[in-house]
């Protein structure tokens, strides 16, 4: 019988939730979309940069970064692609010749975060103007709510910040060691492959981190507020 909390509407005698199957999907496209835009802007030297949110097909990305230390612009938008097979053809002479799998900055814009949006989507009429394939719209930089994905608990009780703004700094904090490390770790960088040993404690220590940031309300209610009582007060199976 099916017992997934997090999406109660599955169907019953299902050895496993669609719902979950369906996030695990979404979680690792986000992660190869991640990646990609990493070694992309590695390529134009924007090591530095913070993701905001990537869009991504196959062969065309626009990132968009914060960068508080940029001389020109905190707020950027990029637009990369790949070469075609005709401009990476071994036939052609070196220095016409384009590097396979390596991506090409074609368009980018850079204003206040306010902007962000209208950048994006600039962006994306770029890329229809100019025939190349452009990635499905995201309802988080269209503006539009979206319903959070409440992690009711954890398989331990997590050690808790004390406010929501130390749970974002402790994420931001973790993100930023993992990727600290993983610039000098190709297997790290890739994610494609197996972390490092050091790699895989920091990829988790992120992780966990960043679950505690984004459901940091409903984790403090369920561990701290009474939540956990509240849901299993009438649960004979439970108690």
């Amino acid at each position: 019988m099916q017992t997934c909390r997090r999406h109660p509407n599955a169907g019953h005698f299902m050895a496993t939730c669609p719902g979950c199957a369906q996030e695990q999907y979404d979680r690792e496209a986000r992660n190869r979309a991640e990646t990609a835009a990493r070694k992309a802007l590695a390529l134009i030297g924007m090591t530095a940069a913070r993701i905001l949110t990537v869009q991504a097909t196959p062969t065309t990305l626009i990132v968009a970064t914060h960068t508080p230390t940029s001389p020109t612009s905190e707020y950027a938008v990029d637009v990369f692609r790949l070469p075609t097979p005709t401009e990476t053809d071994p036939d052609l002479a070196d220095e016409y010749r384009l590097t396979p799998g390596q991506w090409l900055l074609i368009w980018q814009a850079g204003d206040t975060l306010d902007t962000t949006v209208d950048m994006i989507a600039a962006a994306r009429r770029h890329l229809t103007h100019t025939g190349l394939a452009v990635p499905p719209p995201s309802t988080a930089d269209a503006g539009a709510d979206e319903t959070p994905i409440r992690v009711a608990s954890l398989l331990t009780m997590p050690v808790l910040p004390a406010t929501q703004t130390a749970a974002n700094k402790a994420a931001t904090a973790a993100s930023d060691a993992y990727w600290d490390h993983a610039e000098n770790c190709d297997p790290c960088f890739d994610r494609h492959t197996d972390y490092c040993t050091t790699g895989a404690r920091l990829a988790q220590r992120s992780e966990d981190l960043a679950t505690i940031a984004a459901d940091f309300a409903d984790l403090d209610d369920w561990y701290r507020r009474g939540g956990r009582e509240r849901q299993f007060a009438n649960d004979w199976i439970a108690t």
